[in-house]
């Protein structure tokens, strides 16, 4: 049952949702707390993307919570086995009942006067209803669940067949013995052809614009499940998290340093797996360093293994048009096709298209900056959750949540009503306006650079992109020349903070 009033307010109850809400709980035990989610199901990106063979895309040892061991054999998981990790994650720390479907967040304005977020809710009716929190905290992840990106392609209204994003994957759709054109490179492409091919597509083409680095490896960690068997379940968990942690952060390192060795490595590794006249250098060499975007992942080589059957292949060119039987390439190549599927990318959405105001003003996102990669510059009591692009998502997402956590009990301590990351406007004058994730050049991550918060050149206000470095920022001293705790005076019958 929704109350009108929290102490804290989490939108979202996907994997960053209840891992915040799990850290919450445990440490502010006085404090109540409510989750928020605007789809009828738990579970976010794990509930919502049902194509063929989702899985994880990293490894489940660092991109599952530090506190809830991942006990499956598999390191990169099937989707549905994540989905349950969530939810089985939320019945263990009592958050079913404390969440709310159907709900989303339209609006949410803090007052100075009440240290109140005044929060716009609407029903899955359309009714809408107001509710108010002192802590609002933003899980609601990077993307619009509403649409992917989806570019327009000349001619596609003349295609016969189906044109599907995996976004919005049809559970009934018959792709046996049917070509099917995978449009793009990304995570989602590597996954789905392999997928489509090994489940009895005729043939399938992963149609690429630009290369991307795909790395083979195995899907399961040896040494987690040797640990796993001769070591109490939470030790071999920590040791093998540790492990991971340090190798991601060895081998991004690494790639950043050493690219023409990082690049050769890559190249030598398809080679193994793929036939010898297979042209790597077209298909599989990008044009920029490895680890400026993310790489992606392939199981046991399960990609190239298909490629060598002769079950799916690659083909690299620009889109001229669309035809009745498939697609056209500017260089003459035809591509025959009875299903396309554009796995074309996401659109990068922040705080589920919410809109947020203090004191009435509209804080418009791209004017702010973000403080140590959660909280945003002049806007009280509120965080957003967000990962990086150099390690797994969730290994940020509990350093933020352990930071709020500090920074709420700061609050109780004090007896301050609100903080707020203050930057005045001569010091603000003086700062550069950075992308909110640097140097990263993924095309969703340009689409979306005007309408993201900015970073600074100085800490506290660089959007760290390492765990070491997002460690020793979020869980260093809370108290700093930037975070400011004020009072209300007289204080709220609600301040429970």
């Amino acid at each position: 049952m929704m109350r009108d009033h929290t102490d804290i307010l989490i939108i979202g109850a996907g994997l960053a949702g209840i891992g915040t809400a799990c850290h919450m709980v445990t440490k502010l035990p006085g404090l109540s707390l409510q989750i928020v989610e605007m789809r009828e199901h738990m579970g976010g990106t794990w509930d919502l993307f049902r194509y063929p063979g989702i899985r994880s895309d990293s490894n489940m040892h660092v991109y599952g919570y530090e506190f809830r061991p991942w006990v499956d054999d598999k390191s990169i998981s099937p989707g549905e086995h994540i989905l349950d990790y969530i939810k089985a994650t939320a019945r263990d720390y009592n958050l079913t009942d404390k969440t709310s479907f159907g709900q989303r967040v339209m609006s949410a304005d803090f007052s100075t006067q009440t240290a109140l977020w005044t929060v716009t809710l609407r029903g899955a009716g359309g009714e809408d209803r107001r509710v108010t929190c002192r802590w609002l905290q933003s899980c609601t992840g990077y993307y619009n669940y509403g649409a992917g990106y989806r570019p327009d392609f000349a001619h596609e209204e003349d295609f016969g067949g189906q044109i599907i994003h995996p976004q919005d994957w049809p559970q009934d759709l018959d792709y046996q013995g049917k070509r099917v054109v995978v449009i793009g490179s990304g995570a989602t492409a590597v996954t789905l052809v392999p997928s489509l091919a090994e489940q009895g597509a005729g043939h399938v083409t992963m149609l690429q614009r630009s290369q991307s680095y795909i790395f083979p490896d195995k899907d399961y960690d040896p040494l987690a499940q040797k640990l796993m068997k001769i070591l109490p379940e939470k030790w071999a968990y920590a040791l093998i998290r540790k492990k991971n942690i340090f190798l991601e952060r060895y081998k991004i390192g690494r790639a950043l340093k050493y690219p023409v060795q990082t690049r050769a490595l890559f190249e030598a590794k398809a080679a193994e797996r793929l036939p010898d006249d297979f042209d790597i250098v077209k298909h599989l060499r990008p044009s920029y360093p490895p680890a400026t975007q993310r790489i992606c992942f392939s199981p046991n080589g399960d990609l190239f293994t298909q490629i060598t059957a002769g079950r799916a292949s690659i083909e690299t060119g620009h889109i001229k048009r669309f035809t009745q039987t498939g697609i056209v390439l500017t260089d003459g190549t035809v591509l025959k096709a009875d299903i396309i599927v554009t796995a074309t990318g996401l659109n990068i959405v922040m705080l589920g298209e919410a809109t947020l105001s203090v004191d009435g003003k509209t804080v418009n996102l791209p004017d702010h900056y973000i403080y140590k990669g959660c909280m945003l510059s002049n806007v009280p009591n509120m965080a957003l959750s967000s990962g990086t692009l150099t390690a797994s998502y969730t290994l940020r997402v509990e350093l933020q949540a352990r930071y709020v956590c500090n920074v709420l009990k700061t609050m109780l301590k004090s007896g301050a009503d609100y903080a707020v990351p203050a930057l005045s406007a001569a010091a603000q004058a003086g700062m550069p306006r950075l992308p909110f994730m640097g140097e990263f050049n993924s095309g969703y991550i340009l689409r979306a650079i005007d309408t993201s918060p900015r970073q600074g050149d100085k800490d506290p206000w660089i959007n760290h992109q390492t765990y070491i470095e997002n460690k020793v920022q979020l869980l260093g001293p809370v108290s700093d020349d930037v975070l400011s705790f004020k009072s209300v005076v007289p204080r709220s019958e609600h301040n429970a903070v």
